[in-house]
C-alpha cells in the first residue's frame, strides 16, 4: 500500500483455570481478534502518527460454558509526534451477546451495545535511553447494555531499565520493568442482580514487575509478578489477587 499504509491483524488469547473443582465454574477463556487498515497521518500534516480502522471479534467462555460473543468495529490514533510522549486514543463499539446457563440465569441482562469512548492514554517519558520513567493518564467512558454505563479514570507510573546480560556478556541485554497505578470507576445505575438501590463504585490499586530475558535474537522469556487490590461498595466485586506467570515474547 502507498505512503506507509498497512493492513494489520492482532490476536489475543487469555485463559485461567483453577485446580479446585469448587472454583472451576469461574475458569475463564477469552479470545479477541482485530483486522483492518492503518494509515500514515503524514499525508494530513501529522508526523510520527498513524490512524487505524478495524473490525473486532470477541469470544468468551466462563466455566467452559459460552459466556458472550461480541463483534464490533473500532478506530484508533497512535501518535509519537510530541517529544518523549505517546498518545493512544481509541473508540470501540461492540454488540455483546451474553448467554445464560444454569450458573448465570441473569446473564442476558448484560446483552447490548458496548461502547468505549474517550479511552485516551497519554504517556510521558521523563528520561530517555536505557532507563525510561513514565507517567500515564487514561480517562474513559464505557457503556454496555442497560446496567453497565460507567466513567473511569486510571493513573499509572513506572520505569524500564535495560542492563548488560550477566550470563552472556556483550549479547542480548536484559530489561527490568516496574509499574504501579490506580483506577477509580463509577457506574451510572445500580446492578439489580446485586444491589437495586446503589450504583457500584470501585477503587483499584495495582503494582507489577517483569523481567525480559532474551534467549535468542528475537525470542524472550518474560516472568512477571502482579498484585492487584480492588475495593468496592459491592462486596461481590471486592478482591485482592497475586499473580505470577511466565510469558514468551517473539519480535518480528
Amino acid at each position: 500500500m502507498k505512503q506507509g499504509d498497512k493492513i494489520e491483524f492482532d490476536a489475543l488469547a487469555y485463559s485461567t483455570a483453577y485446580f479446585e473443582s469448587a472454583l472451576q465454574d469461574i475458569d475463564l477463556d477469552f479470545f479477541e481478534m482485530t483486522l483492518g487498515p492503518s494509515f500514515n497521518m503524514k499525508r494530513w500534516g501529522v508526523d510520527e502518527s498513524r490512524a487505524f480502522i478495524y473490525a473486532i471479534g470477541d469470544l468468551a467462555y466462563l466455566g467452559y460454558d459460552p459466556y458472550f460473543t461480541a463483534p464490533g468495529v473500532g478506530g484508533r490514533i497512535l501518535s509519537f509526534a510530541a517529544e518523549r510522549s505517546v498518545l493512544d486514543a481509541r473508540l470501540e463499539t461492540r454488540w455483546r451477546d451474553s448467554e445464560d446457563n444454569s450458573n448465570l440465569p441473569t446473564n442476558p441482562l448484560r446483552t447490548g451495545a458496548q461502547t468505549r469512548f474517550g479511552a485516551a492514554t497519554y504517556s510521558y517519558y521523563l528520561t530517555p535511553g536505557p532507563c525510561a520513567d513514565y507517567i500515564r493518564l487514561r480517562p474513559a467512558r464505557g457503556c454496555q447494555g442497560r446496567i453497565l454505563c460507567r466513567w473511569e479514570v486510571a493513573f499509572s507510573a513506572g520505569f524500564a531499565w535495560t542492563f548488560n546480560n550477566p550470563l552472556w556478556a556483550g549479547k542480548y541485554p536484559w530489561n527490568f520493568q516496574w509499574g504501579a497505578g490506580a483506577i477509580h470507576r463509577d457506574y451510572d445505575d445500580p446492578d439489580p442482580t446485586i444491589n437495586p438501590l446503589t450504583p457500584e463504585t470501585d477503587r483499584v490499586f495495582w503494582t507489577r514487575g517483569a523481567l525480559v530475558l532474551p534467549v535468542g535474537a528475537t525470542w524472550s522469556l518474560v516472568p512477571q509478578v502482579e498484585y492487584r487490590d480492588q475495593e468496592s461498595n459491592y462486596d461481590l466485586r471486592a478482591f485482592d489477587d497475586l499473580t505470577a506467570l511466565v510469558g514468551v515474547q517473539k519480535r518480528f
